[in-house]
């Protein structure tokens, strides 16, 4: 075998080893990012479920109030 060519596969197979790398850390980026935004939308839709439950308890115990007093 010549040792140009030898040579030439070399470093083909690092260059595609070293894309490769980079896709999937690419790729893992990416699957991190959607993670992380995930789970802000999980805890902002329960941080408004919880406003909105407050607000409920709020509403209905003013009601009562407002009906004992009468």
């Amino acid at each position: 075998m010549d040792i140009t060519r030898f040579s030439t596969n070399v470093v083909a197979s690092i260059v595609t080893v070293v894309l490769l790398g980079i896709v999937v850390t690419v790729k893992q980026r990416q699957e991190f990012r959607i993670r992380l935004q995930k789970r802000a939308r999980r805890a902002a839709e329960k941080k408004l479920e919880n406003y909105v439950e407050e607000q409920n308890a709020k509403t209905v115990s003013s009601h009562n109030h407002c009906r004992d007093a009468m």
